[in-house]
């Protein structure tokens, strides 16, 4: 099937198609901390990078009504999203509930996004775990994800 059907499918129900990723600490028990967001409309190849360190709330730079959100494990992201007092999207394509209908059964373990991209020939674009150390407090500075 070409992947350009799928996406003009998509295009005729949705003005915006953003892939989301929020970065965040969570320590057990307690609400996400959160450090930042990227999201990327794939339909005007707009990207809006937010530090979210110490904010409660912002205004969300796209229509979340008229927006497909697509993510690897959403429930975080929408956690994140409630977190900063934005509206619940009802629109969501979760690579990671996909590949699990997909995989299910047929592989034992590899259902992070960086496997799932690894499945699909796509290169993750950034040392995740670095970065994740970062985000954790295991490195000693959160300004050094932008160095």
């Amino acid at each position: 099937m070409n992947k350009s059907f799928i996406l003009n499918i998509l295009l005729g129900l949705f003005k915006h198609i953003l892939v989301i990723d929020f970065e965040f600490k969570q320590p057990l028990g307690n609400s996400p901390m959160l450090v930042c967001m990227v999201v990327k409309d794939i339909v005007t190849q707009t990207t809006k990078k937010y530090w979210l360190v110490g904010k409660k709330k912002i205004d969300f730079p796209f229509p979340i009504d008229e927006s497909l959100f697509v993510g690897h494990y959403l429930t975080a992201e929408i956690n994140c999203m409630l977190q900063l007092q934005l509206q619940k999207p009802k629109n969501l394509w979760d690579t990671w509930v996909e590949n699990k209908k997909l995989y299910n059964g047929k592989i034992k373990s590899g259902y992070g996004l960086e496997a799932c991209l690894s499945r699909y020939g796509i290169e993750y674009p950034l040392d995740k775990a670095k970065w994740r150390d970062v985000v954790l407090g295991e490195k000693d500075d959160l300004n050094k994800m932008f160095t």
